[in-house]
């Protein structure tokens, strides 16, 4: 009873201090309250109505109550998208949700007692890392403009329906978000926290940051039993985070990354628990699943795979009950399948799927379809995954480290093995598929294989460790050596993988970590640290509000935002440059006439080429101001977005001078040179209620 009430406790003074925030004006911390309450405590008090804490630990809790917050989210909003509520309506369900898990939990928490430096230790990582995370963060750009603009929608609107909450009037699904579960999460945390969603969007990064890296220490040690082994594992998965792709913890609290990072751990960790004979943890596990198939459908497929992985290491290493973990893996294979199959009839049947090259150079192409994936792609020019890949022979060797080194093997399978990777190529395309390399196991098998490797080497690990750093510095960015001599590597050792198992170690493996184990370690990541560690440290430095790489700058000015968001009424249709328009959908409620190709790719039932054509005719100088008023009156548009610094002088001479366009507002010539400068016309002949109530007739800071 006592435990109970500091878990009340600990919820009150959560409340209060969001109240004290919003009060106060803190942003940032009202953000982090409202995370944890619609989020976090949904998600802690159904693994503690299911009894799970004790067996996950406080590392492990963390992810699960990550997935299962976010299914507590799932029946609120599909009532909302059934009978057209706003977001008000899913807030105060999953509030409900909340008072009925607390009802549920009936026994004080049962987390394993842990001397106190220890958990000080690892809560101070995971902070330090959400910190660097933030300090690496960026301003919202690229996907993340889509992210918040649907956010923004979902809050805005009064009636949530397929057709509000896209970028386009009436819109049709989008395929990769369908369901956008954690948007509304995202969303509500903007509600509560009282702050803008761009705002809510950006100060999660950190928390969702903290997140991946207790994901990673919890998912290694799930899979060694070793604490030593999963902080080596949570340090290469936070050098990669901070590394690869130019940081990819800078997407971290976007729905991809975070169903890698901290929803397919989550998975693996509950599935791990069904093997260990822990039954309860099945409901858990296919509603961890059903979270990430709706965050983002396409990585359920990676994850499935990795617990298929689990599954036969376990069955290999002798495990004789394995019942329930396959009914669980066959049950959260149906609903994927079911949960796919809507998204297919609503999203994609009968539209049009445009085949588009992505990361053309990591398949074997032809015309513009990928055969397969070369092996050499997982790599990824990181010498630190390739020695994982080599040690899969010797640590599958170990019936302790089989589920481990097979999920690994699965997934390798998967992507490598011609016609199976043809086929899931074709359904997801070229772009999502590159990406399923992200979720392998490696980490965890390269902390395991370094200490294997250290106590079988002895002395010699020093030397070893010493030549191994020298030659990776020697050949990394050697872009030869990273092709055709790491296929041959990576495919001979998946090759010699039915030979390990054809020759088990009788042996305990040793996964003790000693001073060696850690210099091996060292010595794969030293090169790497060696070049981009100044990139990674000249960022942190620089901090959030660095400015963005410059293929990534978003030129809508705040004045034309400001314009936009002080209109009543419903949300206007505005057309203009396609990629200015992308920007604004993010920062104030519009819909786009026009998009990017490369942002319509998920909704094939839209036809883009034909609004992608208009848009271009309406700003060519031969079309005739009829035309143009064909068009507008076509795309139901409300206003125009002229940009007065990139589109050619002739043409907006031509377009400000057509009478059916007003004039409305023009951004002041000072606007510095990094943004653009735009004028906005009013249709006034729209059928948009907002323009049929009329507007002033202008307003200028020029």
């Amino acid at each position: 009873m006592h435990a109970r009430r500091l878990e009340l406790a600990a919820v009150a003074a959560t409340a209060a201090g969001l109240l004290v925030a919003r009060g106060l004006g803190l942003d940032a911390i009202a953000v982090w309250l409202a995370f944890v309450l619609v989020l976090l405590l949904p998600g802690w008090l159904a693994l503690r109505a299911l009894e799970l804490d004790g067996e996950l630990g406080r590392a492990g809790s963390a992810p699960v109550a990550a997935a299962l917050g976010l299914v507590a989210w799932g029946p609120p909003l599909a009532l909302a998208f059934l009978f057209g509520l706003p977001l008000g309506f899913v807030i105060a369900a999953v509030a409900c949700e909340i008072a009925a898990l607390a009802a549920c939990v009936r026994r004080p928490s049962a987390l394993p007692a842990a001397p106190a430096w220890e958990v000080g230790a690892g809560a101070l990582g995971v902070a330090a890392f959400a910190y660097l995370g933030w300090r690496l963060s960026l301003p919202v750009v690229g996907d993340g403009l889509f992210h918040v603009g649907l956010m923004r929608k979902l809050e805005d609107v009064s009636s949530i329906s397929f057709g509000s909450v896209s970028p386009f009037l009436h819109g049709p699904a989008n395929a990769g978000y369908a369901f956008p579960i954690m948007h509304a999460a995202l969303a509500g945390v903007a509600r509560l926290a009282g702050t803008d969603p761009v705002t809510a969007f950006r100060d999660a990064q950190p928390l969702c940051a903290g997140l991946a890296i207790a994901s990673a220490y919890a998912l290694a040690r799930a899979l060694t039993g070793r604490r030593g082994v999963a902080v080596l594992a949570a340090v290469l998965v936070a050098w990669d985070l901070c590394s690869l792709l130019n940081g990819l913890v800078i997407q971290i609290n976007q729905p991809a990354p975070f169903s890698v990072w901290v929803l397919t751990p989550a998975v693996l960790i509950l599935f791990l628990l069904e093997i260990g004979r822990v039954r309860r943890a099945a409901p858990a596990t296919a509603a961890a699943f059903v979270a990430i198939a709706l965050v983002h459908p396409t990585y359920a497929v990676p994850a499935l795979v990795l617990t298929a992985g689990l599954l036969a290491g376990a069955w290999l290493a002798g495990g004789r009950r394995v019942r329930t973990p396959a009914l669980t893996l066959a049950g959260a294979t149906v609903l994927i399948g079911a949960i796919s199959l809507w998204i297919y009839l609503i999203a994609i049947h009968g539209g049009r799927r445009h085949p588009v090259l992505s990361h053309a150079d990591e398949f074997v192409l032809h015309g513009r379809r990928a055969l397969f994936m070369y092996p050499w792609a997982p790599v990824f020019g990181r010498g630190y995954v390739l020695a994982p890949i080599l040690l899969l022979p010797v640590v599958i060797r170990y019936r302790r480290l089989l589920p481990l080194a097979a999920s690994s093997v699965g997934l390798l399978l998967l992507l490598l093995v011609p016609g199976v990777n043809t086929a899931m190529i074709a359904a997801v395309g070229m772009g999502q598929f590159h990406r399923f390399w992200q979720p392998l196991t490696w980490p965890v098998v390269a902390a395991a294989g370094a200490c294997i490797a250290a106590a079988a080497l002895g002395r010699w690990t020093w030397p070893v460790a010493a030549a191994l750093a020298l030659g990776l510095h020697e050949v990394r960015g050697v872009d030869w050596v990273w092709r055709t001599p790491t296929s041959v590597l990576v495919v001979a050792a998946l090759a010699a993988v039915p030979l390990a198992l054809w020759r088990p170690s009788r042996k305990q493996p040793v996964l003790a970590v000693s001073p060696a184990a850690v210099a091996l370690v060292a010595a794969l990541l030293a090169p790497w640290v060696w070049h981009w560690g100044p990139v990674v440290r000249d960022s942190a430095e620089a901090g959030p509000y660095r400015p963005e790489p410059t293929f990534e700058t978003v030129r809508i000015t705040p004045g034309v935002v400001c314009e936009f968001r002080r209109l009543p009424g419903p949300a206007p249709v505005v057309l203009g440059d396609p990629q200015r328009l992308f920007e604004l959908f993010a920062f104030a409620d519009v819909h786009a006439a026009v998009l990017p190709e490369a942002r319509t790719r998920a909704v094939p039932k839209l036809d883009e080429a034909s609004r992608n054509h208009l848009g271009q005719v309406f700003f060519s100088l031969e079309t005739t101001n009829e035309r143009r008023n064909e068009i507008l009156r076509r795309l139901q548009v409300d206003y125009v977005l002229l940009d007065l610094r990139d589109q050619p002088p002739d043409v907006l001479r031509r377009i400000m001078a057509d009478p059916a366009l007003a004039f409305v507002y023009r951004d002041p010539a000072g606007v510095p040179d990094h943004l653009g400068r735009f004028e906005i016309l009013r249709v006034k002949d729209a059928t948009a209620a907002r323009s049929a109530a009329g507007r002033p007739a202008g307003s200028s800071t020029a």
